[in-house]
């Protein structure tokens, strides 16, 4: 990884251990991980996406540049928050370190917060999606608080179903695909769907579902680049084949 310029901050700190942590353990990661850790380490140390995307033949830099791409409407320091909160999901004890400190800084202020979310805030079903909280997902939903919201993006450009399709959790995106006026081809900022974002992840079976649901894997983004452009996985890109 590039050098990281230094701030004396909790949250560069907290970063910059964790970077530390993943450049030294890839093993321990999946492919879909790893991308999302590439995409929020640029998008936190360079800013967004400025690049062309790579051509046809260089799948695996193709993969990363849709990684980084779709942060675009993310801030340096959120990447670096959501850099850090990913590696916690993953792997909540790769920092013992932390202990008590972490709380103590982190979490009163989340809570205080919480108190005067509004509507620019992240709602509590994106929330639960990014968790992989299935009955989480499934009460909010029930709730009737989303009826107007399903389809629309957040501040990041996604909307809930490119969030279930990026995290990869088969349940949650499939609670959320039987949602009424739930839209399977919904664009995000940069014209990706959902199963753009299944197949540059590599996850097979969020694609699988998807495409059980009627996702159009002809829909190019805005640059025209289609599904079968973004997977990596020759098992994905045989499903797309087969699908036609």
């Amino acid at each position: 990884m590039d050098d990281i310029p230094f701030v004396d901050s909790l949250e560069d700190q907290h970063f910059v251990k964790a970077t530390k942590f993943i450049e030294l353990n890839t093993s321990s990661f999946p492919q879909n991980q790893l991308l999302s850790f590439y995409g929020l380490y640029k998008q936190a140390t360079v800013g967004p996406c400025t690049t062309n995307i790579p051509g046809i033949l260089h799948p695996q830099a193709r993969a990363k540049w849709y990684a980084w791409n779709k942060l675009h409407q993310l801030d340096k320091s959120s990447a670096k928050l959501e850099y850090v909160k990913l590696l916690d999901e993953l792997q909540p004890d790769w920092d013992s370190s932390r202990g008590s400190a972490w709380v103590s800084v982190s979490r009163p202020k989340r809570q205080e917060e919480d108190e005067c979310i509004d509507e620019e805030e992240e709602h509590l079903l994106t929330t639960n999606i990014k968790d992989s909280w299935l009955e989480g997902v499934r009460h909010e939903l029930r709730s009737g608080k989303y009826t107007n919201q399903l389809n629309k993006l957040d501040k990041s450009g996604l909307g809930i179903i490119h969030w279930a399709a990026d995290r990869g959790d088969a349940s949650v995106l499939r609670c959320i695909l039987q949602t009424p006026g739930i839209n399977v081809n919904l664009p995000d900022i940069a014209g990706q769907t959902a199963l753009h974002y299944a197949c540059s992840c590599d996850n097979y079976d969020c694609v699988k579902l998807l495409l059980m649901f009627n996702a159009d894997r002809g829909l190019g983004d805005e640059n025209g680049t289609t599904c079968i452009e973004v997977a990596l996985c020759e098992k994905i890109r045989e499903l797309l084949k087969d699908d036609e």
